[in-house]
């Protein structure tokens, strides 16, 4: 499992404790605003989405939970080469986090 850090987070693979954390990122309308799914309606929704973070194959890309203080508070990488992504919770917004991971 490759872990990156950086000064103030860790960038980890995905596991399937961060369900709840994820649920309420995907759920929120803010949160997705941008995204490329509309918020997620239920948590099945967000457990399919996580174990297709979790299972991707290494030659299709590589994704990382964003963790502050412990706390997963969204996700970044590779998803399907080339598309770069990140999605992080509102709270984390506005502190320079999406470009430090």
């Amino acid at each position: 499992m490759t872990v990156l850090v950086t000064e103030r987070l860790r960038l980890r693979s995905a596991r399937p404790g961060d369900l709840a954390a994820f649920h309420a990122i995907l759920s929120d309308v803010e949160a997705t605003r941008y995204w490329s799914t509309p918020p997620h309606r239920d948590l099945e929704q967000t457990r399919i989405w996580l174990d297709s973070m979790m299972s991707i194959p290494a030659d299709e890309g590589v994704d990382f939970v964003v963790e502050l203080a412990g706390e997963a508070i969204g996700k970044a990488g590779f998803y399907r080469w080339p598309e770069v992504g990140f999605i992080l919770a509102p709270k984390a917004w506005g502190r320079g986090l999406a470009r430090e991971a």
